[in-house]
């Protein structure tokens, strides 16, 4: 047993199958089996709550069972006296006659068998309330296994058909264990109930869900069980006792591989059993995730979901939880307010806002060459060689490594004043020469140069009149002196006008706040292309001054980018996001994307998507799919995983989350708190139901969005019945 112990707890046992197998503690198992021995109930305690124990009290044996017991031995019951008497019945499995039965019926998806099709649904979760299914399972030598086939192969003497047929079936069984180990084990279910009756009723749903759909499983007949009291300790976990049963009465013989198909090891993921992010799988079980402490690699995440598949919801939700949680400073940058009402919410609560809104009045948000400064400090040596000045867009990260956490200020500068002088436009990103990006180069350092002897901030005009200066430079030849001129005229653009307002001043500091809630508002829309690229970075650059400034604080930052797809169509957008944030994971940043159409990336965004070690994928379709694998290797179980997600209007979505090297690839299901729903719902009916709870209460919007969350937890109510809690 030692040995047997030392193999299944080694990491390795089951490598490549996402289990994760750890010796259990003694208090461990009490929690686990606490509710179960005292089904009536315990005053003062809940299944969440439970009174505090001296810590010296390690006797678990002796705390857990509280409730007095009496047994029913005519009825074969276990009477439980508490609040209410419960009484507990076992029923022992005798044998099932269908292999559809070992098809991942009972709790999910297993085999891929073409001749047994997966079933539509799970048949644990149509078990009576309270059922706890308990699996036995004994170890056996094969030694010991050949052994018993021997005899059996030696006990069928004679020439009769049905003895020939036995002999046979032993000689393949022989055969079958040279791959498969035969071990003893046995299934049994307990059910609970109120009554009598009401057990009985119990016992006779268990038999008729196990009966149909071809499963064809047997129990034992209750008026069979010779000692049905004795039974139901029998099969308690871990009571078994093998070396009493050496005729295997209780405990019969069966293929390992069979019973793991029965049991709930596969279709019945947990996800990593943290609270940050919580959801359930489809057996209502807990589902956790936390990217932010989770991870192998880094906590960037990366979140798809078409129209309708519950995106916003799940977005307010998820950033409600990190709040609660971890409570990192978040920054949120979307484009239609989205996020407004959990912003409002959360300032009622207590946490910190700062709202930023871009519009033709906004002045002085952005400070797209602050950084120009760090270029002219005595501890930055500057060098413009032949290989800085080449910048090949499509392979900028190419060489970039976890390691690498060394900022090219200079570079990313560059690439802000190739923006607003291309603004963005492939034409005149071909036009734009190595000798462009020198002369560019070399004008922000002169910028900076003059700034810092002005000490005022390096704004775009600078940049523009160093162009300007260069061109009136007689030691130019004529054709570089004319570009630069045209560099410098194109820069006006951003230098005058609503553009001059927003990136052509003093960018104001932003205060100290827990949220930071941008909305791009104007430059969401067709045609200011160029300004969401460059306010983006100048974003990027602010917050990412912020991580490092905090870096010894351990306050995680969450950057959470809503309609991401609007930021990535620029071509120097992707590459510059993936180029300021690679040094994030050391500063306790995180980079979050999210967006309800992955077809509008291009094909230069696969690396700033590939960045992210976590996937959250919501319902797609098999085009989305197809779409999805342009940017993210997937294996065929991953796309069969994800196209077995499924969802029902008004009642729950589903998802798949994968984390890196295929070490987290599981199915969740998201049933929204009231709350979620009304703080995320974006669509015109949601809003004109908000508008009628405004008139006709006299409230203001965030208000009028509580009402609907009651409302929506009422209507839940009304729907489960009196038995929900």
């Amino acid at each position: 047993m030692r040995s047997i112990r030392r193999s299944v707890l080694n990491p390795s046992s089951f490598e490549g199958t996402g289990l994760t197998v750890s010796t259990s503690s003694g208090e461990a198992v009490f929690d686990w089996l606490s509710p179960f021995f005292n089904p009536s109930g315990v005053a003062g305690e809940t299944l969440k709550y439970r009174q505090q124990r001296n810590p010296i009290d390690q006797d678990f044996s002796e705390r857990l069972l509280r409730s007095s017991v009496r047994s029913d031995a005519e009825n074969g019951l276990w009477w439980f006296e508490g609040k209410r008497t419960v009484g507990c019945r076992v029923m022992e499995m005798e044998q099932w006659d269908s292999e559809s039965f070992l098809s991942g019926a009972v709790f999910g998806e297993v085999t891929e068998h073409e001749d047994h099709p997966k079933p539509q649904s799970v048949v644990f979760d149509e078990l009576p309330p309270g059922t706890m299914m308990c699996m036995t399972l004994v170890p056996q030598s094969k030694k010991s296994a050949e052994a018993r086939i021997d005899t059996i192969s030696q006990a069928a003497v004679g020439d009769e058909s049905e003895l020939v047929e036995v002999r046979a079936r032993c000689d393949q069984f022989k055969n079958a264990l040279q791959s498969q180990p035969l071990w003893r084990g046995q299934i049994a279910f307990y059910v609970h109930g109120e009554s009598v009756e009401a057990i009985e009723a119990s016992t006779e749903h268990l038999r008729n869900t196990f009966n149909r759909d071809g499963l064809a499983l047997r129990f034992v007949q209750n008026s069979d069980q010779v000692s049905p009291l004795d039974s139901y300790l029998r099969w308690l976990p871990m009571n078994y006792q093998y070396h009493d049963d050496s005729r295997f009465w209780y405990c019969g013989w069966y293929f390992l591989n069979d019973l793991l198909a029965l049991s709930p090891l596969f279709g019945r993921a947990t996800g990593t059993d943290a609270l940050a992010l919580q959801h359930f799988n489809r057996g209502g079980e807990l589902f956790g995730v936390d990217p932010l402490t989770n991870y192998l690699s880094n906590g960037h995440l990366n979140l798809f979901g078409p129209s309708g598949s519950g995106k916003s919801a799940t977005l307010v939700g998820t950033c409600l939880r990190l709040l609660a949680i971890h409570r990192p400073r978040l920054f949120i940058i979307e484009a239609g307010n989205s996020f407004g009402l959990m912003a409002d919410f959360c300032e009622r609560h207590g946490l910190s806002v700062h709202r930023v809104s871009i519009g033709a009045d906004s002045k002085a948000l952005m400070a797209p060459f602050a950084d120009a400064l760090h270029l002219v400090k005595p501890d930055l040596a500057l060098t413009l060689s032949e290989h800085e000045i080449e910048v090949d867009i499509e392979h900028l990260n190419d060489n970039d490594s976890e390691m690498d956490e060394q900022r090219d200020i200079l570079g990313e500068l560059e690439i802000m004043a190739r923006l607003m002088i291309t603004g963005g436009d492939s034409q005149e990103m071909l036009d734009y020469r190595r000798a462009d990006a020198a002369m560019v180069r070399e004008a922000i350092v002169y910028a900076a140069k003059q700034c810092q002897s002005a000490q005022c901030q390096v704004r775009p005009e600078h940049v523009m009149n160093a162009l300007l200066d260069f061109s009136l430079q007689e030691s130019r030849a004529q054709s570089r002196r004319a570009r630069a001129a045209a560099m410098s005229e194109a820069m006006t653009l951003f230098c005058q006008g609503m553009e001059g307002n927003i990136f052509n001043q003093e960018a104001l500091d932003w205060p100290e706040a827990d949220i930071t809630l941008i909305d791009l508002k104007l430059f969401a829309r067709t045609g200011y292309e160029a300004q969401m690229a460059t306010a983006y970075i100048s974003l990027i650059n602010r917050i990412n001054a912020i991580a490092e400034r905090d870096q010894y604080s351990g306050r995680h930052i969450v950057t959470l980018t809503d309609e991401a797809h609007l930021i990535s169509t620029n071509p120097l957008l992707a590459p510059y996001a993936v180029k300021i944030v690679k040094m994030w994971r050391k500063l306790n940043a995180w980079f979050w994307l999210s967006t309800q159409d992955i077809a509008d990336f291009p094909d230069i965004a696969k690396k700033m998507l590939n960045n992210a070690e976590w996937w959250m994928l919501l319902n797609m379709s098999e085009d989305e799919l197809g779409n999805l694998t342009q940017f993210k290797k997937l294996s065929e179980e991953e796309k069969n995983l994800i196209r077995s997600m499924t969802s029902e209007k008004h009642k729950f979505k589903e998802g798949v989350i994968i984390g890196q090297d295929g070490t987290l690839c599981q199915r969740f299901r998201i049933v929204p708190p009231p709350l979620y729903l009304a703080l995320g719902e974006t669509d015109g009916e949601a809003k004109e139901k908000r508008q009628a709870f405004m008139k006709a209460h006299g409230v203001g919007e965030l208000d009028a969005a509580l009402m609907k969350a009651k409302e929506i937890e009422q209507a839940r109510a009304q729907y489960q019945g009196e038995g929900w809690v």
